[in-house]
């Protein structure tokens, strides 16, 4: 027993720890001489970024969002593809926004 499990402190759940490395990996893919991502951190209801296009030094004001989900549970189907059940609230969600979106 270490120190710490006496104090109550709070707890890392895996969850939480592949939503870190879900974030880790996605933002690198955007360079930022290309884009901006802007992490949507207000009451968010389904949007975790919004992504903005550049061109050289200009903001084009071309967006689009983004919602990203992790999962450690999927497995690949007998004929090589994968299937995940998803709930639809988040990309009912998406819809509603005039802004491309990528789920």
């Amino acid at each position: 027993m270490n120190d710490f499990e006496n104090i109550k402190l709070p707890k890392s759940s895996s969850n939480e720890e592949l939503e870190i490395l879900s974030n880790d990996k996605l933002k690198p893919i955007f360079n930022q001489n290309g884009f901006i991502v802007r992490d949507e951190i207000y009451k968010d209801k389904g949007i975790d970024y919004i992504i903005e296009l550049k061109e050289k030094d200009y903001y084009l004001n071309f967006r689009f969002n983004v919602q990203l989900k992790a999962t450690d549970s999927i497995k690949k189907n007998v004929n090589g593809t994968y299937s995940l059940s998803i709930d639809t609230s988040n990309i009912n969600y998406l819809l509603n926004n005039v802004q491309k979106s990528i789920y």
